[in-house]
């Protein structure tokens, strides 16, 4: 956590000129609701079934609120930090240049809190501290990001990274646990 806010003051305002608007990628890639409304969505979680068409319609809530002035990481995950002997931690693995709201990084640790175990509540209780968007633009952003893991882990199959479809997968159903809880949906 501690790494993550370091980094969010850091890196703001944003060091990087040609940072690409991170609502620019993320809006083409936070699709996976409506593509898999397109297609035989055989096998998809019954609740995210359910709620196929409320999901396309909020999925992309989040992207006027993602506007910022800050260098985002975007792959936010424990195996993308590493502790040094003094016990701080830095952050590696920076293969994206966005330019994005200071609430997004600390947001996309929640889902691999709860791929490490623990509840969406708890997920989201250890990152209150931290930049927060209003509440709807976090569900729509959790929406979005549940639908976009989901269908990469149904779809993509990149040679190389054999472990990829599986960590999507885990990555999916945690953010599709969060969702369930930002909703309240039944």
């Amino acid at each position: 956590m501690a790494a993550v806010e370091a980094a969010g003051k850091m890196l703001t305002p944003c060091p990087v000129e040609d940072a690409v608007p991170v609502e620019d990628v993320l809006g083409k890639w936070f699709t996976g609701w409506a593509d898999l409304l397109g297609e035989h969505a055989e096998g998809l979680d019954t609740w995210a079934e359910r709620h196929l068409e409320d999901l396309v319609g909020i999925e992309q809530q989040w992207k006027a609120a993602a506007r910022g002035d800050t260098l985002v990481h975007w792959d936010i995950r424990p195996d993308n930090m590493i502790r040094r002997p003094d016990d701080s931690v830095i952050l590696i693995d920076w293969s994206y240049r966005f330019r994005g709201a200071d609430w997004i990084d600390p947001v996309l640790l929640v889902p691999a809190l709860v791929v490490g175990g623990h509840a969406p509540t708890e997920a989201e209780a250890a990152v209150a501290h931290l930049p927060q968007p209003s509440p709807d633009v976090l569900t729509a952003f959790a929406a979005g990001l549940a639908g976009y893991w989901i269908w990469c882990s149904r779809h993509l199959d990149p040679p190389g990274a054999p472990f990829l479809r599986q960590n999507r997968a885990d990555y999916g159903a945690a953010a599709l646990s969060w969702l369930k809880h930002r909703t309240g949906w039944k």
